[in-house]
């Protein structure tokens, strides 16, 4: 939501709006030296009347995250094979290929305890403007990936704080992925003004690896989400 139109919604705004109405009228009328009978306890009272109206129109947008399901759409992971799922590290330097890839840092993990290789990009997009974050960790064995995403979901249900994370789409697919779509959530400016970006998580897993994609589209284009596009490209590349 535009900043601009915060300030039309907002009843502490509108409150001041109000006030100012009521000096320039009574400048005006007194310029033309018409008398306001009107009480001024009764306009006072119609004002909060009208605040109390905008409150209750516009409080999931003023007083809550306004959570909305996920529109990224991961159906293209359903139809690779087990064996596609498994080629996910060998198509990783491809992604160096695209322009719209402006950061691809893959990098080897010795002597951790529990990954072997991990890999960071960025795909910037100019129309719809945007930016989706783009996390894998691929780990020694599956398992550890598992148990990763089980206990996150475990964390994730019991911190009241992190409210975002609570509320999400679970798809489990017989190729041995696991998709996690969290619910979108307002952003919110200073102040906890709200904007018109929204939160968009999702999390994926293929085998033992396990990708993070982040990006804040605006509310009007969730359905034009970049992280819906890399999913149907990294499928396709998979499927090659």
């Amino acid at each position: 939501m535009p900043f601009w139109v915060y300030g039309l919604t907002n009843p502490f705004s509108l409150f001041f709006y109000y006030v100012i109405f009521e000096i320039v009228l009574k400048v005006v009328l007194g310029i033309k030296h018409i008398q306001w009978r009107f009480n001024f306890k009764w306009r006072l009272l119609i004002y909060f009347i009208l605040i109390l109206i905008s409150i209750a129109m516009n409080y999931k947008i003023l007083f809550t995250n306004d959570y909305r399901k996920s529109l990224v759409d991961a159906s293209p992971i359903a139809e690779l094979s087990s064996e596609q799922v498994n080629r996910l590290e060998g198509v990783l330097e491809k992604f160096k290929d695209y322009d719209f890839i402006i950061q691809c840092d893959i990098e080897e993990m010795e002597n951790h305890p529990f990954l072997s290789k991990t890999c960071y990009m960025i795909w910037h997009r100019n129309k719809p403007f945007g930016g989706l974050l783009i996390n894998i960790h691929f780990y020694n064995y599956e398992q550890d990936a598992i148990e990763e995403r089980q206990l996150r979901l475990q964390e994730n249900r019991f911190a009241p704080t992190n409210v975002l994370e609570r509320r999400y789409t679970r798809i489990i697919n017989d190729n041995n992925t696991e998709i996690i779509l969290f619910d979108s959530k307002m952003d919110r400016a200073g102040h906890l003004v709200p904007v018109s970006n929204r939160n968009l998580r999702s999390e994926i897993r293929l085998g033992n690896a396990v990708i993070s994609l982040s990006e804040s589209p605006e509310q009007h284009q969730l359905n034009k989400n970049i992280s819906s596009d890399f999913i149907k490209l990294l499928c396709e590349l998979l499927a090659e």
